[in-house]
């Protein structure tokens, strides 16, 4: 998953629209405008938002732009801006690590030096021999330096092709990590083909327990997110999609103290990729308990997480997140808002044009829809707070060549 969870985030699927023509938000509701350095052709995970950085009670924002040198030989691979006036905060830069040129992406990681400030995880790739190699950098979140740097079990594995916060394993007082591995290399057959999840240390990136997966093809880890103690043994547990190539996939929810497997959910027929996206909900059914929303390319299964029933099915649904707004209609439940990807070709090249959705919380039917984009893909909103003060969660949308800030209501209903 993704993804970081500032406030309520819902990883879901929405169900396909028509595509138009991209266009830039609505000027009336653009708060502010974070330009890129470098323009990058494929966006849709380079913002998170990873908690309050600067102290204002907001959660900011961190941006991964394409890495680019600094006159010290550093290099910068991810920018920490404020969410109150998108202003810089600090740079995260290394002179040893971080130049990836397969994939980068940035992560909330929790505090894992116990200094107040949320900590920022970058996962990260490099396309060179041997393919696939991947780490993942943890910069401070209280001025950017860089306390941890991890590597993957073996070359070529793609470890950091996930990293999720899972909060104290292991009971030092310091936050641990939660990692993936595998599913995209060629070298590392065994992980590229099985995948593998990992539960670190914050302290120096020591195993806690990992996981494996079991039947080739599956890509275990290809999301994976914590939930707050399920199991009853006062640790924070994991919830791990194993969304599979050609095939069925599943979910694992796991004890986050030794990685045992507490309970597995399958696919449905026709489930095309199930695990595709987990994430955890606040408590959907009143049992006092969070639950689990587990996505398919097909539907999104949303199930108890104390007895594992399943709640709701929706079916007809496509790539994307959603992120909770607040109370937008007055009916007293918190709508949602998600993107519809669609894939149209201009000329030679295919990007992802994307179409925000109001979603109402009482049924998920559509409220109101507007595209968004500056002739590039754009990403899935990430939620920022309140930032102009009207009630309702504001939003952060990445496009290749900035991030805009946006009022949610302003840009539905404006």
């Amino acid at each position: 998953m993704r993804r970081s969870r500032a406030g309520v985030v819902l990883a879901a699927l929405l169900a396909s629209v028509a595509c138009m023509e991209a266009s830039p938000p609505p000027a009336r509701s653009i708060l502010f405008v974070i330009p890129k350095v470098s323009a990058n052709r494929w966006p849709s995970d380079d913002v998170v938002a990873v908690g309050d950085l600067d102290a204002d009670g907001r959660s900011d924002l961190v941006v991964c732009d394409l890495p680019r040198q600094l006159p010290s030989g550093e290099t910068v691979v991810a920018v920490a801006h404020s969410s109150r006036d998108g202003k810089r905060l600090f740079e995260c830069a290394s002179v040893t690590h971080g130049s990836f040129d397969w994939w980068r992406q940035p992560y909330a990681a929790g505090d894992i030096d116990a200094d107040g400030a949320p900590d920022i995880a970058i996962g990260g790739g490099v396309a060179k021999s041997p393919i696939g190699a991947g780490e993942v950098l943890v910069f401070s979140g209280r001025d950017g330096r860089l306390p941890l740097a991890l590597s993957g079990p073996e070359a070529g594995d793609a470890f950091g092709r996930d990293v999720a916060a899972a909060g104290d394993l292991d009971g030092d007082g310091l936050g641990d990590l939660l990692v993936s591995a595998g599913g995209s290399s060629s070298t590392a057959r065994e992980l590229a083909e099985f995948g593998a999840a990992f539960a670190l240390t914050g302290r120096d990136g020591s195993r806690i327990w990992e996981l494996r997966g079991t039947v080739p093809g599956e890509e275990l880890g290809s999301d994976l997110c914590a939930l707050p103690d399920v199991d009853g043994d006062g640790t924070n547990d994991a919830l791990v999609g194993a969304s599979g190539r050609e095939r069925e996939g599943r979910a694992l929810l796991v004890s986050g103290r030794d990685g045992h497997v507490i309970r597995e959910y399958a696919s449905l027929a026709d489930d095309r990729n199930f695990g595709t996206y987990v994430d955890v909900l606040s408590d959907q059914d009143g049992d006092g308990s969070v639950d689990l929303l587990i996505q398919s390319l097909d539907r999104a299964r949303l199930h108890s997480g104390a007895s594992g029933a399943l709640l709701r099915v929706v079916d007809g649904v496509g790539w994307t997140e959603i992120v909770a707004i607040g109370d937008a209609d007055g009916d007293g439940l918190p709508e949602f808002v998600g993107c519809a990807h669609r894939h149209p070709t201009v000329g030679p090249i295919e990007y992802h044009a994307l179409t925000a959705c109001l979603l109402s919380g009482v049924d998920g039917r559509e409220l109101a829809a507007r595209e968004f984009g500056d002739g590039g893909p754009p990403s899935c909103p990430v939620l920022v707070g309140d930032v102009d003060g009207d009630g309702l969660g504001d939003l952060a949308l990445s496009t290749r060549e900035r991030v805009y800030f946006v009022s949610s209501r302003r840009f539905f209903f404006d």
